[in-house]
C-alpha cells in the first residue's frame, strides 16, 4: 500500500525518437504537467492529430519510431513491397525494472520490506497507409521478490507474474470527417496533476503518484468529429468491455472548446446500473500562472461508502450507505508557474487542492475499509492538497531532472514529502531514484494499524499490527528498444 502512496518524478528529457514510442506504453508525461505557456489541448484537430490524442487519451502516437526489420517474405516479393512493409511496421518495447524499500517506525532496517514491481511492454504498430492504423501492446508484469503462494499483510494473494493485453485497436476515418478508433485503447481526461475526477471512462483510478500510469486500455469505440474552423472537438464513445447484452453498453460524450487563452471541456457518462456523471475541466493562462480546474457531479458512487463507528473489540461496525439517487461532488483546483533563476534555467512551482464530498473526515474507519475492499488511495479523504517544484537540466546538467513534492490528506492530517532524481544515461537508459518521508498524524500517508486479537474473526484471530510508515526509498531503471 505504501508504494501506492508515494509521489513520482515526471518522466521527462526523452529524445525525439523515444518520446513518441514511450507515449504508447507509459502515457505522455508532458501532457500531465505542461509548461505554463503551453496550451493543454491543441486549438485545431486534424487527421494526423496523434499528439493531441496522446494528451487526452493516454498516448497513442508513435511517429518517428525507427522501422523494425521487415518480416520474411516469399522470394517472389518485389523490393518495393518490402520497402513499403518496412516503413509501415514498427515493433519495439520498453523494460522497466525497479526495487522499492519501505521502512517503518520501530522496525529495524534489516526487517524493512522490499518489493520489485517491474514490467516489460512490447508493441507492434502497423500503418499500411496514412488513413489506416492498427496497434497492439502486451504487458508482462513481474515481481522478482514475490514467491508463488505468498500473501501480503492483509492476507491477500500476491502474484509474481501476470500477462495483460494493454492495448489492441484500429484507427481509420470516414471521409476525413469522422475519425474512428475501435478496440482496447488508453484514454485520460482532466487537467489535474494528481487528481482527475473527470477521468471517469477508466474502470480504474489513475495512480498519479506512481512512476507512470500503469492502467491498461479500455474497450471502447471512439468517434472524433473535429471542427477545424472553430478549433472545437466532439468525441462520442461507446464502452463495450464486459457486456453481453445491448443495455449494458455505456455511452460517453466529450466536447472541447477554445476561447482565447482558455480551453474548456464538457463531458458526460451514462450507463445502466452505474452512476450518472457530468463533468467539466478548464485550463487557462492567468497572468504568470497556468490555472487548471475540473469537477464532477455524480448521481450515486462507483465505490462503497460507510458511515458509523468502528470498535473491533466491542463488535461495533459501520454500516454501508445506499448512494443510489444521491448527488456527490468532486473538484480540483490547481495552478503552476515558471520562474527563471539563471539566464537559461527555470524552475516550475505548483499547487493543487482536491475536494471529495464522499471522502472520510478522519482515519478512524480505514482498517474496516481495508478488509472490505473499500479503501481507495488518494480518494479516501475529504480534503487533499499538494505542493511541488521541478527543475529540468539545472545549471546545464542536461540529462538531470529534480523534483520535490509534498502531498497531504488534510482530513486526517497525514503527509509525505518526496525528492526525485532522474538521470538519462546514453540516451536510451533512464535512472530514477527517490526518497520519501512520512510525517504528521497516523493516516493515509503515514499508515499504521493496530488491531487486537479477535478470535471471532478468522482473519484477525492473532490480531494485526502494521507499524507506521516512516521512510521509503526506490531505484528504477528503464530502457526503450
Amino acid at each position: 500500500m505504501t508504494t501506492w502512496l508515494v509521489l513520482t518524478a515526471v518522466l521527462a528529457l526523452q529524445g525525439p525518437v523515444e518520446g513518441d514510442r514511450e507515449s504508447d506504453m507509459f502515457g505522455d508525461a508532458s501532457s500531465e504537467t505542461p509548461p505554463s505557456d503551453a496550451p493543454a489541448m491543441a486549438p485545431v484537430a486534424t487527421q494526423g492529430d496523434d499528439d493531441r490524442d496522446a494528451a487526452l487519451f493516454g498516448g497513442n502516437a508513435t511517429e518517428g519510431v525507427p522501422s523494425a526489420a521487415p518480416s520474411p517474405l516469399p522470394s517472389s516479393t518485389t523490393p518495393g513491397l518490402m520497402e513499403d512493409l518496412e516503413s509501415s511496421l514498427a515493433i519495439g518495447g520498453q523494460l522497466f525494472l525497479r526495487m522499492n524499500g519501505s521502512f517503518r517506525e520501530g522496525v529495524s532496517v534489516n526487517d524493512g520490506a522490499i518489493t520489485g514491481p517491474s514490467l516489460l511492454d512490447a508493441f507492434a504498430d502497423v500503418r499500411p497507409n496514412e488513413r489506416v492504423r492498427a496497434y497492439a501492446q502486451l504487458r508482462f508484469n513481474f515481481d522478482y521478490t514475490v514467491l508463488p503462494g505468498e500473501k501480503n499483510a492483509f492476507g491477500a494473494d500476491q502474484v509474481p507474474f501476470s500477462l495483460q493485453l494493454a492495448q489492441a485497436w484500429t484507427k481509420f476515418d470516414l471521409g476525413q470527417v469522422a475519425y474512428i478508433t475501435a478496440g482496447r485503447q488508453r484514454i485520460r481526461w482532466g487537467t489535474g496533476r494528481f487528481w482527475n475526477p473527470t477521468d471517469f471512462i477508466n474502470q480504474e483510478i489513475r495512480n498519479s503518484v506512481d512512476f507512470f500510469d500503469q492502467r491498461v486500455g479500455v474497450d471502447l469505440v471512439k468517434v472524433h468529429f473535429p471542427f477545424e474552423a472553430l478549433g472545437w472537438n466532439l468525441y462520442l464513445i461507446g464502452l463495450i468491455g464486459g457486456i453481453d447484452v445491448v443495455k449494458d453498453t455505456g455511452i460517453a460524450a466529450r466536447a472541447e472548446f477554445v476561447f482565447g487563452p482558455a480551453e474548456l471541456a464538457l463531458s458526460a457518462f451514462v450507463k445502466d446500473n452505474a452512476p450518472l456523471r457530468l463533468g467539466a475541466d478548464i485550463s487557462a493562462g492567468v497572468w504568470l500562472f497556468d490555472v487548471k480546474a475540473e469537477g464532477v457531479l455524480s448521481r450515486g458512487l462507483s465505490r462503497r461508502l460507510f458511515k458509523g463507528e468502528l470498535d473491533f473489540e466491542a463488535g461495533t461496525l459501520p454500516t454501508e450507505v445506499d448512494t443510489d439517487g444521491q448527488w456527490y461532488f468532486e473538484g480540483v483546483l490547481g495552478a503552476e508557474t515558471q520562474l527563471k533563476y539563471t539566464d537559461t534555467d527555470t524552475v516550475n512551482f505548483g499547487v493543487e487542492y482536491f475536494y471529495n464530498q464522499a471522502g472520510y473526515s478522519s482515519a478512524a474507519l480505514y482498517p474496516f475499509l481495508f478488509f472490505n475492499g473499500a479503501y481507495v488511495p488518494l480518494y479516501t479523504g475529504q480534503h487533499y492538497g499538494a505542493l511541488y517544484a521541478s527543475a529540468a537540466s539545472p545549471f546545464d546538467f542536461k540529462d538531470l531532472t529534480l523534483i520535490v513534492s509534498t502531498l497531504g490528506n488534510l482530513s486526517d492530517l497525514s503527509f509525505l514529502t518526496r525528492l526525485d532524481v532522474q538521470y538519462t544515461v546514453l540516451q536510451y537508459l533512464t535512472v530514477n531514484a527517490f526518497v520519501v518521508g512520512h510525517w504528521g498524524s497516523i493516516g493515509e500517508f503515514k499508515l499504521g494499524i493496530d488491531i487486537p486479537p479477535l478470535p471471532q474473526v478468522p482473519q484477525l484471530a492473532q490480531g494485526l499490527t502494521l507499524a507506521n510508515d516512516m521512510v521509503d526509498v526506490g531505484l528504477a531503471v528503464r530502457m526503450a528498444f
